[in-house]
């Protein structure tokens, strides 16, 4: 069932334009990144990086890549793909 999803994740902001019809699913799309490392989708795998995206409480594996930019677009362009609006502030890590 569809609830009310504010765009900026700002609950006090009601503004008509802020505001959407959503199910929990696609909600979650629009989370920040528990990461406080890598944007959301993308994660360490050896010295690379992986990016997933769970979908239906499946959780599917998109790609390792060279670097965690490319992982973060693999992400972005499969949930703008879906029609899902995604979390695109996320953190990017600098390896050292």
């Amino acid at each position: 069932m569809p609830t009310v999803d504010h765009k900026d994740r700002n609950r006090l902001n009601n503004d008509v334009q802020n505001l959407r019809w959503a199910s929990r699913s696609a909600q979650a799309y629009n989370r920040r990144s528990r990461s406080k490392l890598y944007p959301k989708g993308v994660g360490k795998s050896g010295d690379r990086f992986k990016a997933s995206v769970r979908l239906d409480g499946q959780q599917f594996h998109l790609g390792v890549f060279d670097t965690v930019e490319d992982a973060a677009a693999m992400y972005l362009a499969v949930v703008e793909g879906l029609g899902l609006v995604p979390e695109v502030s996320s953190p990017i890590a600098t390896e050292s």
